[in-house]
């Protein structure tokens, strides 16, 4: 153009270059499915936010570190990308610690009946019935000491111990009054109770005291015994 008139003097046609994608950072999403995990990766044009690069894929599952009874494991999901815009992503899951085996050691002579399945593995807490047609003390332990659970009975009759899994543990079943540990109520047994109160007879195990301790104060009484020997005779009915 002329500086003076303004008038064109000249033309000539230049071709602009594209300014071609500059890609902000991609952004991922984790959806959750039945699976595992589908990973939705987008990249947006700073140019233009219309053009947008988006691609999803399944993640897989690998366990990194397995779980024991005493730590929990370590999973890893992995989601890799066809388009070179997207990176390899991965999420980590905690594996839960590995549940203990319960022992169950009878002393009903199978005439109770425990839900407890000792092919399985328990963890955490747990909660399960007993059936008997005496009362039935339950006692766990670890080690030499039995601890002695509290029962709940519900309207229909069914009795329920709670109990917090630990490695080694032993569930012990036995008769309320069974003060031989075979599995009956017989006068004997009523007998061995009043012995136990007057200091005459001191069992080896202390199961046997927790089983004679019928009202479980802490006690082995006369009347204890004398509560037996009338459950055999079916004039008392000791209690849960």
């Amino acid at each position: 153009y002329c500086t003076v008139c303004g008038k064109e003097l000249s033309r000539e046609t230049k071709t602009v270059p594209a300014l071609g994608h500059d890609w902000n950072a991609p952004t991922y999403e984790w959806e959750e499915t039945a699976d595992g995990y589908k990973v939705t990766a987008n990249a947006i044009c700073k140019h233009d936010a219309s053009h947008v690069e988006t691609e999803t894929v399944t993640a897989t599952y690998a366990v990194v570190t397995e779980p024991t009874t005493t730590a929990e494991g370590l999973g890893r999901y992995t989601a890799t990308f066809t388009n070179a815009l997207f990176t390899t992503q991965t999420r980590d899951v905690s594996i839960e610690k590995l549940g203990c085996k319960i022992t169950i050691v009878d002393y009903t002579n199978g005439k109770a009946e425990c839900s407890i399945d000792t092919t399985k593995l328990y963890r955490g807490e747990i909660t399960f019935t007993v059936d008997a047609p005496s009362a039935v003390l339950v006692a766990v332990t670890n080690g030499d000491d039995y601890d002695v659970l509290k029962c709940t009975t519900d309207a229909n009759g069914t009795h329920s111990f709670t109990v917090d899994v630990q490695d080694n543990m032993t569930i012990t079943l036995a008769f309320k009054g069974d003060a031989n540990l075979d599995g009956e109520l017989k006068a004997l047994d009523g007998t061995m109770i009043k012995r136990i109160s007057l200091n005459s007879y001191t069992p080896e195990d202390n199961l046997v005291n927790l089983v004679c301790d019928l009202n479980g104060d802490g006690q082995i009484q006369s009347l204890e015994g004398t509560q037996v020997s009338r459950t055999v005779l079916r004039t008392y009915t000791i209690p849960w």
